[in-house]
């Protein structure tokens, strides 16, 4: 029944704004505590990255065609490592955090597993910085696959920084 499915899928975008929305204040609760050192900083945000970005699809998705040719080993290790990098980089931002508010504004479906959940970073002072969320249903879990930032994918970025890599090692995955 049609009505049902539109039911079904509007509660799942409702969900996925949510999704996002409680990320993000689990985000600005950890941000904002002076009580933690750096290390429970990173800590905490390894935790909430491993439990709401579906980090198989996305580091996937970023070496791009070169996963087909890595052996089972270099997929696992290339995993891990993109994992630490992601946790590294962003890690070293978070003393840029100055109590920037995260608004959650809408969400609209993409295909037929996806949604796009649009955000606001707003600071203090200076400009309002875009951010969309690309939400997937993995099996009934919600889980980001992509961050797009002021229009640029994150996971697109990465995907030309690997391959730019990797073809300057000569096509050496390793």
């Amino acid at each position: 029944n049609n009505k049902d499915i539109i039911i079904v899928s509007e509660a799942r975008q409702q969900a996925a704004q949510k999704f996002v929305t409680d990320m993000g204040e689990d985000a600005i609760g950890f941000l904002s505590n002076d009580g933690l050192s750096a290390a429970q900083k990173k800590a905490s945000f390894k935790k909430l990255l491993n439990k709401n970005f579906d980090m198989d699809t996305i580091s996937r998705f970023a070496l791009g065609r070169n996963w087909r040719s890595a052996t089972p080993a270099q997929r696992k290790e290339y995993q891990r490592l993109v994992n630490n990098m992601i946790v590294d980089v962003y890690s070293t931002r978070f003393n840029d955090y100055q109590g920037q508010s995260f608004e959650v504004k809408s969400s609209k479906p993409i295909g037929k597993k996806d949604y796009l959940v649009s955000s606001l970073i707003v600071p203090n002072q200076g400009s309002k910085v875009k951010v969309d969320w690309r939400v997937r249903d993995k099996n009934g879990r919600l889980k980001i696959i992509d961050v797009v930032v002021e229009g640029v994918s994150m996971t697109l970025t990465q995907r030309s920084e690997f391959a730019s890599v990797i073809q300057r090692g000569g096509g050496n995955i390793d």
